[in-house]
């Protein structure tokens, strides 16, 4: 019993990655949905800039938005109106890591491509 639901599950999964890879969508954001108070933030961090966020962490799952300051995420907001990033808002993931700030804040420190999900 168990080699069949094995087969099964695969040949599912092989087909669902292919469907995926032959419309072109991204498997990470076609997995994704986001609720009607989330938003993306997609960052290029360059040389000298730094994020621009004064974040906590206590709650152990998200980094809350205490302040924004000077840098790449004050920039993303001049730019997005509609999409601003503001103090009292909570990122949720950072290029698709969740529940572990230490780990958002070490992709904030060591990738030049941030994908923020805000809530």
């Amino acid at each position: 019993e168990k080699k069949k639901k094995r087969s099964r599950s695969r040949s599912r999964s092989r087909s669902a990655e292919g469907a995926k890879a032959k419309d072109g969508a991204d498997t990470a954001a076609a997995k994704l949905e986001l609720g009607p108070d989330e938003f993306m933030v997609t960052l290029a961090m360059t040389e000298g800039v730094k994020l621009g966020l004064d974040v906590d962490w206590k709650d152990g799952r998200t980094l809350y938005i205490k302040k924004v300051l000077d840098g790449a995420v004050s920039i993303w907001n001049k730019e997005h109106n509609e999409k601003s990033v503001q103090a009292g808002d909570r990122i949720i993931a950072i290029n698709g890591h969740f529940d572990e700030p230490k780990v958002m804040l070490n992709e904030c420190k060591t990738q030049k491509k941030l994908r923020l999900l805000v809530r």
